[in-house]
């Protein structure tokens, strides 16, 4: 296999036939290409009549961005000319790992590549919260690369410790002992880009100067050197037959693995995320309806995303505009809203301002400084103060953020909850769709209605990732007691849950900014002045495939004497009494399935009550249309009836 791999990297002879460096010879790479198989089998598998479309992001940050990238490009492009392969780079110059862990989601979990190819200095904490991301929230194959000498004492550290591994310089410790640490336990391929990197250096001479522009950046020569040792690696080791090991996405054939044989399709499926590839000659009139576990697909908080901030100056993110690097939210996004947000006031040294946001659909959200976190109205846009951009561009590059400036991002779902196909364009190609991406990676039902002339799907193809599959659902609410003072106010509700929820109560008293929602959320629960007795009440929690959570809410209360009657031994009161237009009634702990208003000699003048599943505990009852008199209450409970007295006053 050392054979096979040689016989690669002879193949780049065309990388430096116009350089003044000789080839590298690829060294120790017989086991290389295990964890990149379902990618290196998409593009080998390739034909003029089966195009298969392979995605690969390049990412990291400034060495990433460097044109070694665009080599390593065409050679695949020239290598597999049938595939339509999808390359782009998002690396980001200046941001290590403590950064780039936060423009994970908005970067690559929105492209939902085949392959990663992966680079950035820094934490390697951070650099692994980076890793269990893209594991945990897309399919890609992650292929880590190693980092590149910039001086030659690197080497003398390695040749010191390469057996104990007690190495002095942090490169080299995240080389050899971290980032392999984290490719075998996320099972990434590993680059072993500065092992190459100084054998090639020890066996033609040279200096690690040779190759950079500035101490740390690759020149021409470092381009095609990294070029040169990326390239060879991303080949189909014939050992790895099977194409895909870890069972990242499966496809399932219409007729053979599901029926479509009536208008209503369902599905179980384990993932993430879910394609139909349709008919060539689909048809708007052939559209239906996606639902997941019952819900539509918009309904999950983690199928929506947001773009990379931008402005109308043509700025780009982030070292030629202001703006944001990191947003957060804890109320539902809209799908394909605009947001904006505009600097008001701005001091010189770019780290002191004010600002305002608002949504196309939200309409106006608040405003905020700089130097504060913020939190908007709705809750849709959340701003550490850590998490600005502008003094760190204008510190770098000198540019200046003017009052009056503003900058743009959308927050769009990443599905639909109809599809509406249309013509294939291209032969050879899927005609692909999806139907939605982001939900939590455990066990769906999926459930196609089909609402025009025909079926147009002929498969589905359903991606799990590798990191982080979940068996079954979970929900958990904490804290499980709330406790509110007579004046009412706010309290908060942490939720983790990996399914749908809503919140339910049984009283007016009691509200949540968030009644429905997916997965993780902060809701503000909120309880009105109380004028009455303490009291209590239960927020529930429901959670598809879940047991409800309970919350106990308790208020104190206001006790006026003369507006009570007070039932001590059964704890029950009512009020105001004398009464015009109403009563109010709190029963304790005995939940009230009905009651009746009765005068002294008996007569009934009115009755009400509650469905088992709804007893009562406060209620209000109805008095228009009694006349003024003394009358009776009798309420109705497990614990038997109780008569409560009390006067109406006209």
């Amino acid at each position: 296999m050392k054979h096979f791999f040689s016989l690669a990297a002879m193949l780049l002879i065309s990388f430096i036939s116009n350089a003044q460096i000789p080839l590298p010879v690829i060294r120790d790479t017989a086991g290389g290409g295990k964890y990149i198989t379902r990618t290196m089998h998409l593009l080998e598998s390739s034909t003029a009549e089966m195009r298969n479309t392979v995605k690969i992001l390049v990412y990291g940050q400034s060495i990433s961005e460097q044109d070694w990238w665009l080599s390593v490009k065409q050679k695949l492009e020239e290598r597999y000319p049938y595939a339509n392969l999808i390359m782009i780079n998002r690396a980001i110059g200046g941001f290590a790992s403590q950064m780039l862990w936060k423009t994970v989601e908005m970067d690559v979990t929105s492209f939902y590549p085949d392959l990663v190819l992966f680079h950035v200095y820094g934490s390697h904490i951070d650099y692994e919260t980076i890793i269990r991301t893209i594991r945990s929230r897309t399919t890609a194959e992650v292929a880590i690369q190693t980092d590149h000498i910039t001086k030659d004492s690197e080497i003398a550290d390695y040749d010191a410790h390469k057996l104990d591994l007690n190495f002095s310089v942090w490169e080299n410790k995240m080389s050899f002992v971290f980032e392999p640490g984290f490719a075998e336990k996320y099972k990434c391929e590993l680059i072993q880009v500065r092992k190459h990197w100084m054998d090639y250096l020890k066996d033609n001479g040279y200096s690690a100067a040779q190759f950079l522009r500035d101490g740390v950046h690759l020149n021409d020569n470092g381009n095609i050197l990294m070029a040169a040792i990326i390239e060879p690696n991303l080949r189909l080791n014939p050992v790895y037959t099977e194409a895909d090991p870890l069972g990242l996405v499966k496809t399932l054939r219409a007729d053979t693995d599901f029926s479509l044989s009536t208008d209503t399709l369902l599905l179980p499926f384990e993932g993430n995320k879910v394609d139909g590839i349709l008919f060539d000659d689909a048809s708007p009139a052939d559209s239906f309806l996606v639902f997941v576990d019952g819900f539509r697909p918009e309904r999950f908080q983690g199928v929506f995303n947001h773009t990379r901030p931008y402005d109308r100056q043509g700025g780009s993110f982030p070292w030629s505009m202001g703006c944001w690097y990191y947003l957060q939210h804890s109320f539902p996004w809209n799908h394909d809203e605009e947001w904006s947000c505009t600097i008001k006031t701005i001091n010189q040294a770019q780290d002191n301002f004010t600002f305002s946001v608002a949504g196309s659909i939200t309409g106006q959200d608040g405003e905020g400084a700089g130097q504060q976190d913020f939190v908007s109205g709705t809750g849709r846009v959340i701003i550490s103060r850590d998490d600005w951009h502008i003094k760190r561009t204008h510190d770098v590059t000198g540019y200046t953020v003017q009052p009056g400036y503003t900058f743009y991002w959308k927050t769009y779902a990443m599905g639909m909850n109809k599809i509406v196909p249309a013509v294939n364009p291209i032969h050879g190609m899927e005609n692909t769709v999806t139907f939605f991406q982001g939900i939590p990676n455990t066990k769906h039902v999926l459930m196609l209605v089909k609402k025009g002339n025909r079926w147009p799907v002929k498969a589905i193809r359903v991606y799990r990732p590798y990191w982080d599959r979940q068996d079954t659902f979970f929900l958990q609410a904490t804290p499980a007691t709330l406790s509110f003072q007579k004046s009412g106010g706010a309290k908060m509700v942490s939720v983790t849950s990996n399914t749908c929820w809503k919140v339910r109560s049984n009283s007016g008293w009691l509200h949540a900014d968030i009644d429905a929602w997916s997965e993780n959320a902060t809701i503000r629960i909120t309880a009105d002045t109380n004028i009455g007795v303490s009291r209590t009440d239960t927020l529930f929690m429901e959670g598809t495939g879940t047991m409800p959570q309970k919350i106990i809410v308790s208020q104190e209360g206001i006790v006026t004497s003369n507006l009570l009657f007070n039932d001590k031994e059964n704890r029950m009161v009512i009020f105001p009494n004398p009464a015009r237009d109403y009563l109010m009634v709190y029963s304790g702990d005995k939940k009230v399935y009905s009651y009746q208003i009765i005068d002294v000699g008996g007569k009934i003048f009115a009755t009400g009550g509650f469905s088992p599943l709804e007893l009562k505990n406060e209620f209000k009852v109805d008095l228009n249309g009694l006349c003024a008199g003394s009358y009776w209450l009798r309420v109705y409970s497990r614990e038997g009836a109780r008569l409560l007295p009390f006067v109406v006053a006209r």
